[in-house]
């Protein structure tokens, strides 16, 4: 289960009862979004209509890429190799850092918030559209830092 559920709130159901980081997963569908986890008060699934949903915040976390000279990341980010891409080059965990990814739910009666890994960023932002979410759909990129043998290299 790569999904976690960090927040509930909800007018028609009691939320004290939910542990901060449940894990559960997430099926983007045309009609809803339907999360399933260890929720036992609320028969496993959390269920949000498209109708009741007012809006949908995505945020990526902030990256960090700290290479040195002649590291696999550098000298593909030097040729223009997407940072997609160049993260599976890595020689050390923490040369390509993103912090995790967060999808906040707004509802008329409620909010729901999910955290994920990082690199899930764009599978999450093309499934909310093609679940025909991206008109309520906000995103929001934190910034990305480029560093080469600790000096910026470039800021974005």
């Amino acid at each position: 289960m790569a999904y976690r559920l960090t927040r509930f709130k909800d007018n028609h159901f009691r939320s004290d009862h939910l542990t901060e980081g449940t894990s559960c997963t997430i099926d983007f569908r045309r009609k809803a979004l339907v999360i399933k986890g260890d929720f036992p008060h609320l028969g496993n699934i959390i269920k949000l209509y498209a109708e009741e949903i007012e809006s949908i915040t995505l945020i990526r976390g902030k990256q960090v890429i700290n290479t040195f000279r002649m590291s696999p990341v550098h000298l593909l980010t030097k040729i223009g190799v997407s940072d997609r891409l160049t993260r599976h080059f890595v020689l050390s965990p923490d040369e390509f850092v993103t912090k995790e990814t967060k999808i906040i739910v707004k509802t008329k009666s409620g909010l729901v918030e999910i955290s994920c890994n990082g690199h899930l960023f764009n599978r999450v932002q093309r499934a909310l559209k093609a679940a025909q979410f991206g008109a309520k759909l906000d995103v929001v990129k934190e910034p990305i830092y480029k560093t080469v043998d600790n000096n910026p290299e470039i800021y974005i």
